[in-house]
């Protein structure tokens, strides 16, 4: 019996390995690719909003300039951020509202919010509700990534899947409408795992024996549902 992760490859990888290290076996789906986007920036901005690692590598490749306060979602993001060369990281340590708490505390200016073509929450409208603008630039977008490879069909169909696994709301979609689809997929017997309500949503009434909705959306807590769903 093994878990489903359904993140862009190379996080869905790093997700795997560190199972692996706990002697829990993984298979890999990614539901999506990411495709960086090219763009003219706003020259040199103050200070930065980033909800993803994969924002941080989009806005990355377009400049090296790296003097710009980055305010992160998490710790996982805001290491990213510190890796790409970023001095002054702040990190909320949890969710879109602790980003918009941290933001409005500091009331920077000159924010840049670099972002993915698709979004869940408006980070833009939330901060102005609060008096700071910030400029959008779209830096990447998660593009479906197509159906699993032959061993993940094949475990899919044998029901060896114990428990699935969501990371945004695109995620969760892509692998519902795959799962509609495909009526011989076994998820009776399975564990859906979430990384919020709004993730949750799409897989609600697709069979699922029992959905677990993480208390806070990080892979940390995604990672200690699995490890105590498999246990």
């Amino acid at each position: 019996m093994s878990v489903l992760i359904t993140r862009p490859r190379a996080d869905s990888e790093r997700i795997a390995e560190l199972l692996h290290q706990e002697g829990i076996a993984s298979l890999i789906w990614p539901m999506t690719e990411i495709c960086f986007i090219d763009g003219a920036l706003p020259p040199e901005p103050a200070a930065l909003a980033i909800t993803s690692s994969n924002a941080v590598a989009g806005y990355a490749r377009l400049t090296q300039d790296r003097t710009a306060t980055v305010y992160c979602v998490g710790n996982r993001t805001a290491e990213t951020a510190r890796m790409a060369g970023f001095k002054d990281v702040q990190s909320a340590d949890g969710d879109f509202a602790a980003l918009v708490d941290l933001i409005v505390q500091d009331r920077p200016t000159g924010l840049l919010y670099p972002r993915g073509k698709d979004v869940t929450a408006d980070l833009t409208a939330a901060l102005l509700h609060h008096g700071i603008r910030c400029t959008e630039q779209i830096v990447y977008a998660a593009r479906p990534a197509g159906p699993p490879e032959a061993s993940v069909t094949e475990a899919l169909t044998d029901g060896r899947i114990e428990a699935f696994t969501v990371w945004s709301r695109r995620n969760a979609t892509l692998l519902a409408e795959s799962l509609a689809a495909r009526p011989e997929w076994k998820t009776g017997h399975a564990t859906l795992i979430a990384i919020s309500d709004n993730a949750a949503a799409p897989l609600g009434k697709l069979g699922f024996r029992r959905i677990i909705v993480v208390s806070r959306p990080n892979a940390t807590q995604m990672i200690a549902e699995i490890r105590a769903a498999l246990r």
